[in-house]
């Protein structure tokens, strides 16, 4: 297996702006040798920056028709951070693309960290005193929007927009979350600078899990990308 060697400041720089993009095909001199091992090689970098971590299993991120979650499908997907239906979600997240799609299809994220610092303080303070659930399919848990990060402590937004995406719901109490605050809160994500990933093939990109939220346009013709979470107890359950 080639012996991966990321760009110098590679992981430093995840950790303070929370997304870092390469093509380690390039590094490794061609798509065919990003093997899933290799994959899992750089994920272990990533265990290195945070205590009690570890790496889930590769998994495929492409169209199954008739998935109830738009992840799965051509649509768009709206911002969120993966994995808010555990109690602990990844800290990290690795995507590798193998199949760029036709048209479309870029990847979208924003500083969860300014979400968090643009919100009224009226606003702030609901969402603190609030426990949402989060549904994800038949996975669910209560949590405050509003987090600690867990490496610096700093505030962060956490949110899975239910827009487009049928198998998500937010509740509070049995009944859905204040349209009015579901709005509010995405004015604010649109509101932000959007970093954008336009994948070609061979294309990495390291994200903070909890520093950003990631979103996806829609895209034409198949799209084929590879991922690894990276958190707590990652490699005994999906997250």
């Amino acid at each position: 297996m080639p012996r991966v060697v990321l760009p110098d400041g590679a992981l430093k720089c995840v950790g303070e702006n929370g997304f870092f993009g390469c093509n380690l095909a390039l590094l490794l001199g061609g798509p065919e040798h990003v093997t899933d091992a290799v994959l899992h090689d750089v994920a272990a970098q990533l265990v290195a920056l945070s205590p009690d971590l570890s790496c889930g299993s590769v998994s495929k991120i492409q169209e199954e028709p008739g998935s109830h979650f738009a992840a799965l499908t051509r649509g768009p997907v709206p911002f969120h951070n993966d994995g808010l239906c555990f109690y602990r979600p990844p800290h990290y997240v690795l995507f590798y693309c193998d199949r760029p799609a036709l048209a479309g299809g870029e990847t979208l994220w924003v500083r969860g960290d300014h979400a968090c610092s643009q919100l009224r303080p009226v606003l702030k303070a609901t969402l603190q005193q609030l426990r949402v659930r989060v549904k994800i399919g038949d996975c669910h848990v209560s949590r405050s929007l509003i987090a600690r990060h867990p490496v610096d402590g700093s505030e962060v937004l956490l949110f899975a927009d239910t827009v487009s995406e049928e198998n998500t719901n937010l509740e509070v109490d049995g009944r859905p979350l204040d349209a009015g605050i579901v709005q509010e809160l995405r004015s604010v994500l649109c509101s932000l600078s959007v970093g954008t990933q336009r994948w070609t093939t061979g294309d990495l990109l390291l994200v903070d899990n909890y520093r950003t939220l990631h979103a996806r346009s829609a895209f034409t013709g198949p799209r084929l990308l590879r991922r690894v979470s990276i958190g707590p107890n990652a490699a005994g359950r999906p997250s």
